[in-house]
């Protein structure tokens, strides 16, 4: 809300402003349902922008064979053979 005065200052009247977010909450619940149904039916592994472990999902820990505390953190060279780790 804002308020509106006319030329002697005094207050004239309310204006109000308001957008229609209706589809953007329903985009955003959309695309957390697909994120939570793909947590649930695949293995995921997130990672920051250097390539370090954030987090991964039960799915991926019991694939792999280990605990997050094991990973997080880490470089993701970890899951690498180490002759690709020291190539060029």
């Amino acid at each position: 809300m804002c308020p509106v005065r006319n030329s002697n200052g005094q207050l004239d009247h309310f204006e109000l402003y308001a957008s229609n977010l209706t589809r953007t909450i329903d985009t955003s619940q959309q695309h957390d349902a697909l994120i939570r149904a793909m947590q649930r039916s695949m293995a995921v592994i997130e990672f920051d922008m250097q390539g370090h472990v954030l987090h991964a999902n039960e799915l991926f820990l019991r694939g792999m064979g280990y605990q997050l505390s094991d990973i997080q953190g880490k470089h993701h060279r970890l899951f690498c053979p180490p002759e690709i780790n020291n190539s060029p």
